[in-house]
């Protein structure tokens, strides 16, 4: 009888480990995928969009883009002779979700809010995409004309020269809080 009882309680030893780490293996994967799955912070920032058509015609500064005139009268603006305010558009752009705004034209703006980028203290930089279309017309088909991922201080502007629009280029510049 010693025998059987020996096999017994070997089997009965071997099982419980095995249990064990059978249990072990079909929990920690769930667990992991749970922290996997979890959706990323709901980030959000409002952006201003500034729609301006540089022109190549002498003209004076527009009131209304004052507090930009620093920005505007530097290089690579200065090529334009003078400025003009056509739009002010805003955005709201948040994680996961994909903002779009009308420009002027045929042109519209998306962008997409990826992450917060960790800085010194007294900055918070954001980082989002940015992607400028053109509408289909009756001439042209639909096309994307850029498409970019930047990062940028929050309250700071970001400027960049766009198509051309009634005899000048479209600048855009974006300020997001």
């Amino acid at each position: 009888m010693r025998p059987a009882n020996r096999r017994t309680s070997r089997s009965l030893w071997w099982s419980f480990p095995t249990l064990g780490l059978a249990a072990t293996l079909l929990v920690v994967p769930q667990a992991h995928a749970r922290k996997a799955k979890s959706p990323p912070r709901g980030l959000s920032a409002s952006c201003k969009i500034h729609v301006i058509n540089g022109l190549n015609v002498p003209g004076k500064f527009p009131a209304s883009l004052r507090h930009l005139k620093r920005r505007l009268g530097a290089q690579p603006f200065k090529v334009f002779l003078s400025f003009k305010l056509l739009r002010v558009a805003s955005m709201k752009l948040a994680t996961g979700r994909i903002a779009r705004t009308k420009l002027v034209g045929p042109y519209r703006l998306e962008g997409q809010l990826l992450s917060k980028v960790l800085a010194a203290p007294k900055k918070r930089r954001l980082r989002f995409e940015l992607a400028l279309y053109r509408r289909r017309t009756r001439y042209k088909a639909a096309k994307r004309m850029l498409k970019t991922t930047l990062v940028l201080d929050r309250g700071g502007t970001f400027f960049f020269v766009g198509p051309p629009h009634k005899g000048g280029k479209l600048v855009i510049g974006i300020s997001c809080k």
